[in-house]
């Protein structure tokens, strides 16, 4: 008798393990957020999140904000206490050209687009969209001290808004050089990038306390936008990655091109030195094979108020990421699978990196296509087809921060 009730208990723990391939003390602890179920709403967890990721942000109202795409509608979901929600937003500029996404001091979600027509637009809590910034009807330049109503801004990079508020976006020029943006009393303001090519470069580097104005941002593609709490600016443009000072000063962040020598992740949150010895890679998820309709994913970087910058990066190196990096936790069997199935179906190693104020960094997180945070939790997202055939859809978890 004892023995059956002994190996009962020893089979529900190797249920728990399963996810990770590896004991649980060796793999990394989450739980499941939303999309672990089969319904469409209600209880976050046990509901389904359906369609192709392109963004994950978390609001200063505690609400995690998913968009994704359903064939060719854009669907806003909430996970607010515990709840799933969604509507179907009614866009005015076409989805598969969001470049990034971002919560503002409302509330309401922001997109940048980046197809010639370009601007910035809010989607509302009930769908409904609008443009705030540039667009075709403009008619303007977007140079420093020009009507922010009247400027065009065709190829807005990305998006994001400061610790007082103030939208930021970067536009990528003509010239190829992205600059990056703000609006001050109605007038543009240009807070980092030259215009022109500058012996400084966030690639190639440049000293501690130049003038961001006067760095050469290397890279129209994969921009992203990140504030953190202490004032900082995050800008990412290609393989590198600079932060802005309030005192208009800035320091490269990340982005080596030698990853020969790049310290290898070993488990989370490990210190892998100076994040200036890193490749960045932002990340973003391949549009299906044929397929020009749909789009990827939006590069995942975001900033909390201690002005830690998480950022969601091609791993490193040739190696597979070790065991400790693989999910484990107390879920379901039905969540349980959509996790392991998940996990199989990647194609590409990610991580999740942590740059801490004096530059350290950690893996803190790996197998995800976005990332989002608050004061406690790292919130990871994963797209993948449904093991039955029903669909691509997004399961979303969470894990300590430490």
């Amino acid at each position: 008798m004892h023995r059956v009730k002994a190996r009962g208990i020893a089979i529900v723990a190797l249920l728990l393990l399963t996810l990770a391939g590896c004991g649980e003390d060796d793999a990394q602890a989450v739980e499941v957020v939303a999309g672990g179920g089969p319904g469409t709403s209600g209880t976050a967890t046990e509901a389904r999140l359906d369609g192709r990721l392109i963004a994950m942000v978390n609001g200063g109202d505690d609400v995690l904000r998913v968009l994704t795409m359903i064939d060719q509608q854009l669907m806003l979901w909430t996970v607010k206490n515990g709840q799933l929600a969604h509507t179907e937003v009614k866009n005015v500029f076409e989805a598969k050209y969001i470049s990034q996404a971002s919560v503002g001091p409302d509330n309401n979600i922001y997109v940048s687009i980046w197809n010639g027509d370009g601007g910035i637009f809010r989607i509302d809590a009930d769908g409904s969209s609008r443009r705030v910034l540039g667009g075709r009807e403009a008619t303007g330049e977007a140079t420093d001290g020009s009507a922010a109503n009247k400027a065009r801004v065709p190829q807005a990079g990305s998006v994001g808004f400061g610790t007082n508020g103030q939208l930021l976006y970067t536009e990528d020029l003509e010239v190829n050089f992205p600059q990056l943006r703000t609006v001050v009393g109605g007038k543009l303001k240009t807070l980092a990038g030259s215009s022109k090519t500058s012996q400084y470069t966030s690639e190639r580097g440049f000293p501690d306390g130049t003038r961001a104005t006067a760095v050469q941002l290397d890279s129209p593609f994969n921009n992203a936008i990140a504030a953190g709490g202490d004032g900082n600016i995050f800008v990412a443009t290609g393989s590198s990655a600079i932060v802005v000072r309030p005192d208009g000063t800035a320091r490269k962040v990340i982005g080596v091109k030698d990853y020969r020598r790049i310290p290898e992740a070993r488990k989370p949150f490990a210190d892998r030195g100076q994040a200036a010895d890193l490749r960045l890679y932002l990340y973003e998820t391949r549009s299906p094979r044929g397929s020009s309709s749909i789009p990827r994913s939006t590069p995942s970087m975001v900033a909390d108020q201690a002005g830690d910058l998480y950022l969601v990066n091609r791993a490193s190196g040739l190696d597979d990421l070790p065991e400790s990096f693989n999910w484990t936790g107390d879920v379901s069997d039905a969540q349980r699978t959509l996790l392991q199935a998940s996990k199989r179906q990647r194609t590409e190693q990610t991580e999740v990196l942590r740059i801490k104020p004096n530059g350290s960094a950690a893996t803190v997180a790996a197998h995800a296509d976005a990332v989002a945070v608050d004061a406690n939790w790292i919130y990871l997202a994963r797209q993948f087809d449904d093991p039955a055939g029903t669909g691509e859809r997004v399961i979303i978890v969470k894990t300590e921060k430490r």
